[in-house]
């Protein structure tokens, strides 16, 4: 494999005019589709929506591997990822990158080319909020070509996230389509910016990584504002099980608490809630503990937003995607809610390696959520499922089990999980930032994020199973 192509197909519908209508045709029919050959029932990974994704601007996201050329952790010779002029360019046994977004806007012609020239694309940023996309997706272009062999997805387990691994074992056996399953969050999630890396000293003048400054501003100049900071865009049925209890306890109004969704009425452009879901999302609210508060009036609640005085922000908090530096020197603890709380909820991905027994993987999903407190040097305590804080050990993050009740996460029972979650959220005193070997353990975490031989070692591990999949 000489090289990894990055090809952006907005480029292409500017070039090509005359192809945007073949390509608009392609999506109505993609999502016109009847996608029989899934073996998902209606109300489950098979119900697909209908985004109006046809022609409408997407912010572009950079890339991985840009990323990583950017920060100098890969130099130019050991991967090349480069625009094509054209798409058709691409030669047998050489891989396109593209991302998920812009998979359904290329011609299908351009995916007989890639089977018929037996060329390789690589499908990155397969986010949860894809999946419904990217099911319709493969289902149709399987239909079309006959076999997805030649394709292969940069996963990190949002496609396989069911607990009987159905959906990773049909997309595998019969679409023959490949995966290549890695941890990718830790990386493609750092800041956009060089402001925050620089401030922290893990970024020099030439951008290049290094390990950040011992007495940078985070460990030494707290600006404690608030108690905690909580952050909720995704309307998950334990997150609004937290909320509610914030909501009941009082602790919305001094504190960075948000959750960015409404469930009887829509509002502005926040997430709605489907009102068909809403008695089910009571019955799994009741398996959590009893109701902090009523269900209705919690709801009329809803939006919950914060004004907050950070400049960077104008004003308000959005969600937790681009943290300013401010926030984080503002408050001493993160309580993070993960994308998934019930261990029946997650299937067994081959993601953490580390993390064995007797050779069976965990049933553990660490997203981007776990992985920005650790790189910001502040301790959290995390709703997520069992053995979750024991994946996060596995590679090289401390814990913080001498000043955290941890013991949270060895519970299965999620109704006693999240008891306990709270009950450890109650206990925690900010006096712990006294202890200086409190704080060499957050610095100890910052340096392992901003781990340069690490980073190196997973993107040679995502290589070589690309390599391998293209040599069979």
């Amino acid at each position: 494999m000489d090289k990894i192509y990055y090809y952006d197909s907005s480029d292409m519908r500017h070039k090509n005019k005359d192809k945007i209508e073949q390509i608009r045709n392609n999506i109505e029919e993609m999502f016109s589709f009847n996608d029989k050959v899934w073996p998902m029932s209606s109300s489950g990974a098979g119900a697909f929506g209908n985004p109006d994704i046809t022609m409408q601007p997407i912010p572009h996201v950079v890339p991985d591997v840009d990323l990583l050329k950017r920060y100098k952790v890969l130099p130019e010779d050991i991967v090349h990822f480069e625009k094509l002029d054209n798409a058709y360019d691409i030669k047998p046994g050489q891989v396109i990158m593209i991302p998920l977004w812009e998979a359904a806007k290329m011609p299908l012609d351009f995916y007989k080319y890639i089977k018929d020239n037996n060329c390789y694309v690589l499908f990155d940023y397969v986010y949860e909020t894809y999946l419904p996309v990217a099911q319709k997706f493969f289902c149709w272009l399987f239909n079309k070509i006959g076999t997805l062999e030649n394709f292969i997805i940069m996963e990190s387990g949002y496609i396989t996230q069911y607990p009987d691994d159905s959906v990773y074992k049909f997309l595998k056996d019969r679409f023959k389509l490949n995966f290549v399953f890695v941890n990718w969050f830790r990386y493609h999630d750092w800041p956009r910016s060089c402001n925050f890396m620089r401030k922290i000293g893990c970024c020099d003048d030439s951008n290049t990584l290094t390990t950040p400054k011992a007495d940078n501003p985070l460990f030494t100049e707290y600006k404690w504002k608030h108690d905690f900071i909580f952050l909720n865009r995704s309307p998950k049925v334990h997150r609004i099980y937290m909320l509610m209890y914030a909501v009941a306890n009082g602790l919305v109004a001094n504190n960075m608490v948000t959750g960015r969704f409404t469930i009887n009425t829509r509002k502005n452009n926040e997430v709605q809630i489907n009102p068909n879901d809403i008695e089910g999302i009571k019955m799994r609210l009741q398996r959590l503990g009893d109701l902090p508060m009523d269900f209705d009036e919690f709801a009329r609640k809803l939006p919950i937003k914060v004004k907050d005085d950070c400049e960077e922000n104008k004003g308000e908090v959005i969600d937790d995607r681009y943290m300013p530096f401010e926030w984080i020197q503002k408050v001493p603890l993160h309580l993070t809610s993960e994308t998934m709380f019930s261990k029946n909820d997650i299937g067994y991905h081959k993601v953490f390696p580390g993390v064995d027994i007797q050779n069976k993987h965990y049933k553990t999903f660490v997203t981007e959520k776990s992985y920005k407190p650790l790189m910001y040097g502040r301790p959290q305590i995390i709703a997520s499922a069992p053995n979750h804080l024991k994946a996060i050990r596995s590679m090289g993050f401390d814990t913080l089990d001498d000043y955290i009740d941890n013991s949270y996460d060895k519970i299965e029972d999620d109704g006693m999980r999240m008891k306990a979650v709270l009950q450890s959220f109650e206990n925690f005193d900010a006096g712990v930032f006294n202890d200086p070997i409190f704080i060499d353990k957050l610095r100890h975490n910052m340096s392992v994020y901003y781990n340069k031989n690490e980073i190196i070692k997973i993107w040679n591990k995502s290589l070589s199973v690309i390599e391998e999949i293209i040599s069979r």
